[in-house]
């Protein structure tokens, strides 16, 4: 047990000294805006299905199921576009040079 715990120490420790890369800042941020929109958009849906004047519970919980269903057809409809992508798709504009292991 012991050794398992100086090899995670040392392991942590390797990590740590790794320098950042500025890509994996840009990716990370790009990751934490993506999930913003994903948020925004889904209340936007919620907001436009949702009754407006005063409703009963059965009206607002059906207006978040009509949203929930056009999320679910934007993701459906998404997956469909991004899956005609082929794998050399975006090279030019990432400047991105394949390596092959051997």
């Amino acid at each position: 047990m012991w050794y398992l715990r100086s090899s995670v120490r040392s392991e942590c420790r390797e990590i740590r000294t790794i320098p950042a890369k500025p890509t994996s800042s840009i990716a990370s941020t790009m990751q934490q805006m993506s999930i913003s929109f994903g948020v925004a958009s889904a209340g936007l849906a919620t907001a436009f299905f949702v009754p407006r004047v005063r409703s009963n519970p059965a009206e607002m919980i059906h207006g978040v199921h009509e949203a929930l269903v056009v999320l679910g057809g934007f993701t459906i409809l998404f997956t469909v576009i991004f899956s005609k992508l082929k794998s050399g798709d975006g090279q030019n504009v990432s400047q991105q040079k394949v390596v092959h292991a051997e």
